[in-house]
């Protein structure tokens, strides 16, 4: 799936690679949204300090045109 938004012309696609539970999704948002809003962070600093969480954001996997990228 994350290669038809990358196909699309879109900068970077992230999407969790297994199912997540509960509130998951919306901490990792908060963490990310806030790099980027307060902290300016750039889209990939700040998917990577919000998938750093805890266990269960790694799961949210970020896609480029270049490549997959991890965030260790």
């Amino acid at each position: 799936m994350g290669a038809a938004f990358i196909a699309g012309d879109v900068g970077a696609y992230i999407a969790p690679d297994d199912y997540p539970e509960g509130d998951d999704v919306l901490i990792f948002l908060m963490h990310f949204f806030n790099q980027v809003i307060s902290r300016k962070a750039s889209v990939e600093d700040a998917w990577c300090h919000a998938a750093k969480y805890d266990q269960a954001s790694k799961m949210f996997v970020m896609y480029t045109s270049e490549r997959v990228l991890s965030c260790r």
